[in-house]
């Protein structure tokens, strides 16, 4: 009987399950990624590029004949990591080796799951105060950026997944309707936001977005082969709200809380080393907050993409209108702006589209003075072309004619010379013997 041949899958093979959710392929990738780098730190791979560790992995799993070695220091290596991520870790490594023939006995099992301890990270408190100070403090796409995870109680990855065609502005209130491929747990739902919310997105509608973009697609393209993002679409091309990752929003959220808060506050978790206040608590502070303007606790856990069955029934009573305009009731708890902290951003809008306007201005100005001095200099190099055509005919004829006149005898010349006026009829021929030929 012909021995069986093995198939080998590839990480994206392994990761492409139709079974498993896009948040499943994604986190299971990741945590592949990170392993593969774990195995290879010397080979040249960042977060746009990691084929060169992905593909070492991809041969590793088809020659290495003993894995549990490899995943058991994997495991000693992520030690202090959170529980729940040191789980989705090995289960990723461990699922990808079993497709790949690779079984594991039960004492390799015991080796391979190390004890994760009791690690919890610590998490700061995150009140509505800080979150104004964060308004503040960026720039639109920031202020975009949080005003919606305060309003919507989006996860942040959730929420740069979104794109144009999923957000409807003309509903009251304004919704962003989230796909499965999109969310956590796999089932699509629709969040709202508040009008505070609503103005800042439509001022980075405005403009502001494709601004960002273009700038954001420049630099990308000013990169080398290396840290190039090889996948990044033209302005016009990219059909997400904020137009920015997952890793970019992060940096975003942490970079406007170091403006606002003491560095003291902001240290990392000794154990997890996470940061106190990630963006996922702003969903805490979403349901503490929201739960003073709703009448039915229910529509906070819909809303924030809590399933079960008990919340299926009220989302097929009430539908995306009934917790809309429950929604509403709830707004004026969830604002981050009192009235003159409006004003007041209004006033700084104001100021910076002012000078936005003024350098625009000035752009176009001196647009116009290049066009000009390139229009003056093409002129200047024409002419000077022409001149130089016309000393060139001219030489040209000086040499044809003095190569003519040399076969003339001097009674030739002076009936020519006659003949175009350059001297007189009557004149004596203008040569004559030499002084020291005279008498």
């Amino acid at each position: 009987m012909a021995k069986k041949t093995q198939t080998y899958y590839t990480v994206e093979e392994f990761c492409n399950n139709v079974n498993w959710s896009e948040a499943t392929k994604k986190n299971y990738k990741y945590a592949l990624l990170n392993y593969a780098r774990f195995l290879f730190p010397d080979l040249d791979s960042n977060r746009h590029h990691p084929e060169a560790a992905l593909a070492a992995l991809n041969k590793r799993v088809r020659y290495k004949a003993d894995p549990a070695k490899d995943i058991s220091a994997y495991a000693n290596f992520m030690k202090g990591k959170p529980p729940k991520t040191i789980g989705l870790y090995l289960t990723a490594v461990r699922s990808f080796y079993g497709l790949n023939g690779h079984v594991f006995n039960k004492q390799e099992l015991k080796r391979i799951i190390p004890k994760t301890g009791d690690a919890e990270t610590k998490q700061g408190d995150l009140t509505t105060e800080i979150l104004r100070k964060m308004v503040g403090a960026a720039d639109i796409r920031g202020r975009v950026l949080i005003m919606l995870l305060a309003s919507t109680a989006c996860r942040i990855g959730e929420l740069c997944d979104v794109t144009l065609d999923d957000v409807d502005m003309n509903r009251n209130p304004p919704s962003i309707y989230l796909k499965k491929e999109y969310t956590k747990n796999g089932r699509a739902r629709t969040v709202f936001m508040t009008d505070e919310c609503r103005e800042a997105v439509l001022i980075w509608l405005g403009g502001e977005r494709m601004k960002y973009l273009t700038a954001s697609y420049e630099r990308n393209e000013g990169l080398n082969d290396k840290f190039r993002d090889k996948n990044r679409l033209p302005p016009k091309e990219d059909r997400r709200l904020l137009g920015i990752s997952t890793y970019g929003a992060r940096n975003i959220w942490y970079n406007t809380l170091s403006r606002v808060m003491d560095k003291d506050k902001l240290k990392p978790d000794e154990k997890t080393h996470i940061h106190p206040l990630t963006p996922h608590v702003v969903r805490k502070w979403w349901r503490v907050t929201a739960n003073q303007g709703f009448r039915n606790e229910d529509i906070a856990h819909l809303i924030m993409g809590h399933w079960n069955n008990a919340l299926d029934f009220v989302y097929a009573k009430m539908g995306d209108d009934g917790i809309g305009k429950e929604f509403l009731k709830a707004q004026s708890a969830l604002s981050l702006l009192t009235s003159e902290s409006t004003k007041e951003l209004h006033q700084n809008i104001g100021r910076q589209a002012d000078k936005l306007l003024s350098l625009e201005r000035e752009n176009n100005a001196l647009k116009i003075q290049i066009k000009s001095t390139e229009t003056l200099i093409e002129a200047m190099e024409r002419r000077q072309r022409i001149l130089a055509e016309k000393v060139d005919k001219r030489e040209d004829k000086a040499h044809l004619i003095a190569d003519g006149l040399k076969d003339l005898s001097d009674d030739q010349i002076h009936r020519l010379l006659t003949a175009i006026g350059k001297i007189k009829p009557d004149s004596s021929p203008a040569y004559g013997p030499a002084p020291w030929e005279e008498d």
